[in-house]
């Protein structure tokens, strides 16, 4: 079987199915030696909320929140990856998702960005420093 040249994936996620799409073609990319699979999900700041003049529920409260939230969608995405023999990791970060994702990539030195094309919608990809393998809505498990 041919290695895959990329060593370290990041697969950006957002929680839906149709996300998901992108660990077919993850699965076929990272079974070179040392492959290192990074599932990511960036999740929006929070603002505080307020009901008549009195906050309810505070910024950390939220964020901490959707950061539990996103663990435990990416906990089984990761086991089912892991099936596999391969090294997986998962981050949640809060933030605007291109910046995040742009200092992720840095962060860990990723090969490549898969995503869908839902995901990728508010990226702008041409200013992404790597490649970048996107998913439409007709690619189903044909990886």
């Amino acid at each position: 079987m041919r290695s895959s040249s990329y060593r370290r994936l990041l697969v950006l996620l957002d929680g839906t199915d149709r996300g998901e799409r992108a660990l077919a073609w993850v699965r076929h990319l990272a079974r070179g030696p040392g492959s290192v699979i990074h599932l990511l999900m960036v999740e929006p700041a929070a603002r505080a909320r307020r009901v008549d003049g009195r906050t309810v529920a505070f910024v950390d409260q939220l964020e901490d929140g959707a950061r539990a939230a996103a663990g435990a969608y990416l906990g089984p995405a990761a086991a089912r990856l892991r099936e596999d023999g391969v090294t997986v990791w998962t981050h949640v970060r809060v933030g605007r998702l291109a910046q995040v994702t742009r200092a992720v990539i840095e962060e860990l030195d990723a090969d490549v960005l898969v995503l869908t094309d839902g995901v990728a919608r508010p990226l702008p990809l041409h200013a992404t420093p790597i490649p970048v393998l996107m998913s439409g809505p007709r690619c189903r498990r044909s990886a």
